[in-house]
């Protein structure tokens, strides 16, 4: 399958009239303008559609004595929520894909804002940002109330940023986010130049120069509307005139990228439907069904660039197109999925970043089992043939967590440090970030305890079956308090007499440690300096009290 997305063709195949909004309105202003995109959708305008009506005459028959418990179970979100906006922040990573999520709730009328609290963030701990009040549970799952109608919830650092009024480097989605004010009804916003600059400069030595130009847009806003029949609109903004003037072209010869795109996708999606004359199951239909319908559009789309319908304004290519007759009885649903899809996305926000926290522990605990299993011990790092540490564990952990590749570029017989491999340091994997800790790049907290009462030491291995004290019942990896270079051999000393709990990273009362039998487990910063050494020492003989974890 080609990397160029399919959907860069939608995009192609479709130019708004920017409606001009000197003022954003308080859930757009939420909204990074130099992030990555976004997608606005007007959720309560869709639902009054006239193609919805026989659904809405379905809830309807609910009758309005479950319609008013389901309201008053949910603090009267289901029937005032008027709109809802996903953004995706610039991302954190200068080779990989790599961003976090937020997503803002317009409501379409004021809501208790002390009972709206106890609903979305029942746990958290009040934050005093310059701007604004904001909430953030152990984990960072954070909530913003910026008015009693709009909120906004996501990762700590997102939410900090938005009550702290964080200026934009730039405002290249404004454009995008003033077509979203002018009230239309499904708005997307893209901002490339918010890529990471390395994965760009990798992808576009793929492709050949004329895609790259054409690919070089500065913002692209597509849009829907429901006038008449309905319409599409994509605009594409390049840097100057003379960037889409040269560009203007490419789009429309014959023999021109914009038609290779279109061929190479519309080979990928007919292997899809043809498939082979080997029998499949029926779980590919409806990956079947889609490319047929993505054939459609490639068809569609084909026509349009070659007509009138896309025209050069200014430094913009945009393009309307007009949505086939009766299209709306399945556009409109569509769309109103999309606004549900992220409604039930926001349902679940604090228990996936919750959870995100201790599953990063759990596969590092699976790695390191994994490189037990595979060596027959596992090492406090990668050491020369003089026992002196190189690099650290978790670059020695890296075939086993996926990331086999980058291990393979990292000279496991010179330091961490060294011409070659110093190179790495940002390029850490994600997999050793904690959400809500604004670390430095190519810094983790992830560490563990060196030292002879510890499992591990720079100069011993540790083998699961010399645990004397259980698995179950010793840490192998800590978060800690002070963030090291995730490739440096630089590790946290123990010798059973200094204090443990201000080497740990606790968060509102709790931290997440990896139990040597694979589990990641909740410690609260409650637990004793005398229960903390115990856990450390895998060879102390003494039983770790009930209530210790979480």
């Amino acid at each position: 399958m080609s990397r160029v997305p399919v959907l860069l063709v939608l995009l192609l195949a479709a130019g708004p009239a920017f409606a001009q909004a000197d003022r954003l309105p308080p859930d757009l202003a939420l909204v990074p303008q130099d992030g990555l995109g976004f997608v606005h959708v007007r959720v309560a305008d869709l639902w009054g559609h006239e193609s919805l009506k026989d659904a809405r005459d379905i809830v309807k028959k609910a009758g309005d004595k479950a319609i008013a418990a389901l309201d008053g179970r949910f603090g009267s979100l289901p029937t005032s929520v008027d709109r809802l906006t996903l953004w995706v922040g610039r991302t954190r990573s200068k080779h990989k894909l790599e961003s976090d999520l937020v997503f803002v709730v317009r409501l379409s009328r004021p809501a208790d804002v002390a009972a709206l609290r106890k609903l979305l963030a029942p746990e958290a701990a009040e934050k005093k940002g310059k701007k604004l009040t904001w909430y953030a549970d152990e984990f960072g799952a954070s909530l913003l109330i910026a008015d009693d109608r709009t909120f906004a919830m996501g990762p700590k650092a997102e939410i900090a940023r938005l009550a702290d009024g964080a200026p934009f480097k730039s405002d290249p989605l404004r454009d995008s986010l003033s077509v979203a004010a002018g009230g239309r009804p499904l708005v997307v916003g893209m901002n490339p130049a918010a890529l990471p600059a390395a994965w760009w400069e990798d992808f576009s030595k793929e492709i050949p120069l004329p895609m790259r130009l054409l690919l070089s847009a500065g913002t692209v806003t597509a849009s829907l509307d429901l006038d008449g029949e309905g319409h599409m609109h994509v605009r594409l903004s390049y840097a100057t005139a003379a960037a889409a003037e040269a560009v203007e072209p490419l789009l429309k010869a014959p023999d021109g990228p914009a038609r290779k795109l279109i061929a190479s996708s519309r080979r990928d999606l007919e292997e899809l439907v043809l498939g082979s004359e080997t029998p499949v199951g029926l779980e590919q239909v409806p990956i079947a069904a889609a490319a047929v319908i993505g054939l459609g559009v490639l068809n569609r789309a084909e026509e349009v660039i070659t007509s009138n319908q896309v025209r050069r304004d200014g430094s913009a290519i945009e393009a309307r197109l007009e949505l086939p007759a009766k299209s709306k009885t399945v556009v409109v649903p569509a769309a109103f999925t999309a606004g549900a899809f992220i409604g039930g996305w926001a349902t679940q926000w604090r228990e996936e970043i919750r959870n995100r926290q201790t599953y990063s522990l759990k596969q590092l605990m699976l790695g390191v089992h994994n490189y037990h299993d595979t060596n027959g011990k596992a090492d406090a790092a990668i050491t020369d043939a003089d026992g002196k540490p190189l690099l650290s564990w978790r670059v020695a952990l890296l075939p086993y967590i996926e990331e086999d590749s980058l291990f393979k570029q990292i000279r496991q017989d010179e330091p961490w440090d060294s011409e070659n491999n110093k190179k790495f340091i940002e390029k850490m994997p994600k997999i050793f970030e904690i959400d809500g800790e604004t670390a430095k790049p190519g810094y983790t907290h992830y560490r563990t305890f060196v030292g002879p009462k510890a499992s591990w030491a720079f100069d011993r291995s540790v083998k699961l079956a010399d645990i004397t004290d259980g698995t179950s019942n010793t840490v192998l990896l800590v978060q800690a308090a002070e963030p090291v270079i995730w490739t440096k051999p630089d590790e946290l000393p123990f010798d059973g007499k200094q204090a443990v709990k201000p080497l740990l990273l606790f968060r509102d009362g709790r931290t997440v440690v990896g139990l040597a039998d694979g589990s990641a487990r909740i410690v609260r910063d409650t637990v004793t300096e005398a229960i903390w050494k115990l856990l450390i020492d895998p060879a102390d003989g003494q039983p770790i009290p009930d209530g210790t974890f979480k």
